[in-house]
């Protein structure tokens, strides 16, 4: 999920004086990222201003800038905007995005294949208790997956009798994890339909014409402060 925008640099080398043909590598470099810093804002800020919980608290934080590194050929440089691949509290933050970029479905989570199996999904109970970002707390997760006897490694789970979390099924088939509280049960995870997200995130959109704008004069002033500085 890469963002690469093409740069008009060969038009501006036409315009270049000798003397500044040999500052341009080093030019070029700055300007490349200093333009993906400034789309990278750019993405982060349009991502506060569309998303509420629990996104705005965990994902702009992946929205990351690979630097472009110097060559003397410039076609091979490159700085790169993207989204971590890899979840450091959960899922990636790329899988997370996706369908909000491309609309569609997202991937079914690891939780939802030992609880209900494949091709099906759950959704947090309405009462149940959220994390500061707005999820299911994972601990619970856990706990629940022990409770209902879904580890892969029958070992690890639960041995008592009465557990906190317990399993039915609706008279449509659906699953609901109950969570025990004291006397009473509430849904904890309730089976539903299929996610189906709309196209709401204007990543590319908004690096791409982040980038555009600012390149050519981040060029410039990257070129006048080469030229400064050249020995």
């Amino acid at each position: 999920m890469q963002i690469q925008v093409g740069t008009n640099i060969h038009e501006f080398k036409r315009q270049l004086k000798k003397v500044q043909h040999k500052q341009l590598p080093f030019a070029y470099q700055e300007a490349l990222n200093d333009t993906a810093f400034q789309a990278m804002r750019a993405a982060k800020k349009h991502m506060r201003e569309t998303f509420e919980r629990p996104i705005v608290g965990y994902i702009p934080k992946g929205i990351t800038v690979q630097k472009a590194v110097k060559n003397k050929n410039i076609d091979q440089m490159m700085a790169r905007v993207d989204l971590e691949d890899f979840g450091d509290k959960g899922q990636a933050r790329r899988d997370i995005m996706k369908p909000h970029i491309l609309g569609g479905t997202r991937r079914q989570k690891k939780a939802e294949r030992l609880f209900v199996g494949s091709g099906r999904y759950l959704y947090a109970g309405r009462d149940a208790p959220r994390n500061r970002y707005g999820n299911l707390h994972n601990a619970q997760i856990v706990k629940a997956i022990s409770d209902i006897g879904r580890n892969t490694d029958a070992g690890q789970n639960t041995k008592r009798r009465k557990k906190k979390y317990f399993a039915i099924n609706t008279n449509k088939q659906r699953t609901i994890i109950m969570q025990r509280n004291g006397n009473t049960a509430t849904p904890f995870m309730v089976e539903g339909k299929k996610p189906q997200y709309k196209k709401r995130f204007q990543f590319y959109e908004v690096i791409t014409k982040t980038a555009r704008q600012n390149f050519p004069r981040n060029m410039t002033r990257n070129l006048r402060k080469a030229m400064k500085t050249a020995r």
